[in-house]
């Protein structure tokens, strides 16, 4: 499905029932709050993010799309694959993008305090398959072989393009790598209470993600030991 690959990350994450909800966190840190962040009246499960919490209620609808709010088995990857296959690939991405905007609006909320309205979250899914639909017509463009100077994997085109392929003085996106190249992205991060934690993403010369790995450790390390212990998992992974 032509979606942006954090995206894709995500949605696998969702499927696997491996997001950072509350109960997920619960599993692993005895005594850790799992009630849910803005209904308080459930524990937050993947289920609970996305199908049951009254927070959401009216946001699929809002999209245009017919989103079952009640059946779809008790499993978190069962409601997704009903909900699919009674869509449209079209509908199945905005499906896709409005999960990765609720999770991101869930998160704004968590670590910064902004809960913010569902019609915020509703604009940031229209903006981004905007982008998407733009990136997707770039990436004719360029194929075409009309003289454009747009590179194939950015997602904002480019006006002025250095050696290595990457813009100059203006925002820019994920790129792919050359031809044979795996591009490594990794973060890392600490959280009181729960410790350190780091996050790899491997991509092939497609943009096509061939590995991802999430660690969480008790204890705190320095900023640099963790990137570097996330450079070592990335590497082995790019082989």
């Amino acid at each position: 499905m032509p979606v942006l690959p954090r995206i894709k990350v995500f949605f696998w994450q969702l499927c696997h029932d491996c997001l950072a909800t509350k109960v997920n966190i619960a599993k692993r840190l005895t005594g850790h709050d799992m009630d849910c962040p803005f209904c308080y009246n459930n524990m937050e499960t993947c289920l609970h993010m996305f199908r049951d919490c009254g927070w959401v209620e009216g946001f699929w609808e809002g999209l245009g799309l017919q989103v079952s709010v009640e059946g779809g088995g008790e499993r978190v990857r069962e409601w997704v694959e009903t909900t699919l296959k009674e869509m449209w690939e079209k509908s199945c991405v905005e499906f896709m993008v409005g999960c990765w905007a609720l999770w991101e609006r869930r998160n704004k909320f968590i670590f910064e305090g902004v809960r913010g309205e569902l019609n915020g979250v509703n604009t940031r899914v229209r903006g981004l398959l905007g982008e998407m639909r733009a990136d997707d017509k770039r990436e004719l463009y360029s194929c075409a072989g009309n003289g454009s100077k747009a590179k194939t994997g950015d997602w904002r085109g480019v006006e002025e393009q250095g050696e290595d392929g990457n813009k100059r003085g203006e925002e820019q996106g994920w790129a792919k790598p050359r031809e044979g190249v795996v591009k490594v992205n990794i973060d890392a991060g600490f959280m009181e209470g729960m410790g350190m934690g780091f996050g790899v993403v491997c991509r092939d010369e497609h943009g096509v993600v061939t590995r991802v790995v999430a660690v969480q450790m008790e204890g705190t390390w320095d900023v640099k030991m963790a990137e570097a212990h996330a450079v070592l998992v990335g590497g082995e992974g790019s082989h």
